[in-house]
């Protein structure tokens, strides 16, 4: 995982990591806590850039496997995190909250209504997301063309994208802003021994 000041390009050279995992999402937390979320096996993990220590959430539900961490609910104390899951048994992936205070989830609970997410004005009013730099302005994307790979910019959510970051031959697993400051994490694919594991 890069941390990046805004307007970096990143290293030319970055070090094999040595240990991957299965980290799927990052959700770094809002302006004034030291945490990054992340998504590693399904299970929710917390990282605390203050002393560089990570651990698993408690708390959540072993039949929950997370996929994707998509944003805080604004304002909300404890925090409450919407996510993509997949229930084991089930076929189709769909959103939870899982609300968390202190060093465990106190909470999960299906989100009934998915339109929440389809409808940008209602996302923003509601939620806060780091892939965003301030509500729906300047959104990291993804992407891939001939095997190369981009973190581009989205002026507004949905508007046409700009060029930002470029890494190579790196697969980019997700992009987030570190609320804030004016930095950007970028997490990469590792592939130890030929296996596509996330780093």
């Amino acid at each position: 995982m890069l941390l990046l000041a805004k307007g970096q390009s990143p290293p030319s050279q970055r070090s094999a990591s040595t240990v991957c995992d299965r980290t799927s999402s990052i959700l770094p937390a809002p302006a004034g806590d030291a945490r990054i979320f992340l998504a590693v096996g399904g299970r929710l993990h917390v990282r605390d850039t203050s002393t560089a220590t990570t651990r698993t959430v408690e708390g959540t539900d072993a039949a929950l496997y997370l996929r994707e961490l998509l944003a805080f609910e604004a304002a909300a104390s404890p925090l409450r995190i919407l996510v993509t899951a997949r229930v084991k048994g089930e076929e189709k992936d769909s959103l939870w909250n899982v609300t968390i205070d202190g060093k465990s989830a106190i909470g999960q609970s299906r989100v009934k209504d998915g339109s929440i997410v389809r409808d940008s004005a209602t996302f923003f009013a509601t939620f806060a997301t780091p892939r965003c730099e301030k509500k729906d302005t300047n959104c990291l994307v993804a992407q891939s063309v001939d095997g190369q790979w981009f973190v581009d910019l989205e002026p507004t959510r949905h508007a046409a994208r700009k060029p930002y970051l470029s890494l190579g031959s790196s697969p980019v697993v997700d992009a987030a802003w570190d609320p804030g400051k004016k930095s950007l994490y970028v997490l990469l694919q590792c592939s130890p021994a030929g296996e596509g594991s996330r780093q």
